[in-house]
């Protein structure tokens, strides 16, 4: 997902920070160690000496004398660098401590190794566009990998679930956490990686969508979350140029993002205009081999009822369908802090 200017610039602004922190600390423990070991300022000016001499010798008119110049100037440093070594391990210093302390040791913090993003501008990256991400307040702490079936209820088989007789806590560990927890771990292999989650509401949808959201976003990669009325409500006032509040920026994004997730489609007012800007988005992410995972209350039939048969197949064709069943986990939650007051 490309970065606006203004995201590229504070990334900057971190990177620039970061190494900024580590010369002002370097430059600090310098002056500690010179007061403690009075030699070791003679001992940088001598080697500050010495690369002004290479530098002035390796663009000598004299190509001989300057080569035999740069070899005289590589030998005095290194004898400087060993005895700097030994003075500083006399004195308790290690020989790295005035080295400067860099967040990222691979790239120094400037953000490239060899003209290829590091990884730590790309985590960068993925914490600033994954703040704006819209994800709902109660993202939880863990992700899929943390995910506790306890939730679910155990006492009996759910009346819903067709041709098998299983209580949710059981077809939640047998049918959908397994498929969950692959789905995260195969994300970063090529090609779009596509859900559709129907059932109930309060059956834990949303919910396991956000533990993957969390999972992938551990993992540096760019989630954004929309409910579908506000997704269309953005694609409107886009139309319509009443964009104020930084809509064509968030549309950029949930247009382009690892992934997005479209949460309670069905639930919105339907119009011509949302079913077919509903069918772009979903074939552009198709295409592209971008990734989307779609929740609703809905089923397929009633998707191709309501958004018409070009959205069905695309999702029958290109989405794995995860039914969710039983009990409304709210109510069940609600219930049980009733019990206890």
């Amino acid at each position: 997902m490309s970065l606006t200017t203004e995201q590229y610039n504070e990334i900057k602004r971190v990177l620039d920070g970061r190494r900024a922190f580590a010369y002002r600390d370097q430059s600090r423990k310098q002056e500690e160690a010179e007061k403690a070991i009075p030699a070791l300022s003679d001992l940088n000016e001598e080697l500050m000496r010495i690369n002004r001499e290479e530098l002035s010798a390796r663009f000598a008119k004299d190509r001989e004398a300057g080569k035999k110049k740069v070899s005289e100037c590589v030998k005095m440093r290194r004898d400087l660098l060993k005895t700097k070594k030994d003075l500083l391990k006399e004195y308790g210093f290690r020989p790295d401590q005035l080295e400067p302390s860099f967040t990222c040791r691979k790239c120094g913090d400037t953000g490239y190794v060899e003209n290829e993003k590091c990884s730590c501008f790309a985590s960068l990256e993925a914490e600033l566009i994954n703040r704006e991400s819209g994800l709902p307040g109660f993202l939880p702490a863990f992700g899929m990998e943390k995910f506790s079936s306890a939730v679910y209820d155990d006492s009996a088989p759910m009346p819903d679930l067709p041709g098998r007789k299983l209580t949710q806590k059981a077809y939640m560990e047998k049918n959908v956490i397994p498929w969950m927890i692959r789905y995260v771990e195969e994300f970063d292999r090529p090609g779009s990686h596509n859900l559709f989650l129907t059932g109930p509401s309060g059956t834990g949808k949303t919910y396991l969508t956000g533990c993957v959201a969390k999972s992938l976003m551990d993992r540096q990669n760019t989630v954004i979350y929309v409910s579908a009325a506000e997704l269309f409500d953005m694609y409107r006032k886009a139309a319509r140029g009443d964009e104020p509040d930084g809509t064509a920026s968030r549309l950029e994004k949930a247009e382009n993002c690892d992934l997005l997730i479209i949460d309670d489609l069905g639930t919105e007012a339907i119009s011509d205009f949302s079913v077919s800007r509903l069918f772009s988005l979903i074939s552009r992410r198709l295409s592209t081999g971008s990734s989307t995972i779609i929740s609703s209350n809905c089923d397929l039939n009633e998707i191709s009822r309501m958004y018409g048969e070009r959205i069905s197949s695309r999702i029958m064709g290109g989405y794995t369908v995860i039914g969710f069943f039983g009990t409304d986990l709210r109510l069940k939650k609600a219930r049980t802090k009733g019990d206890r007051t």
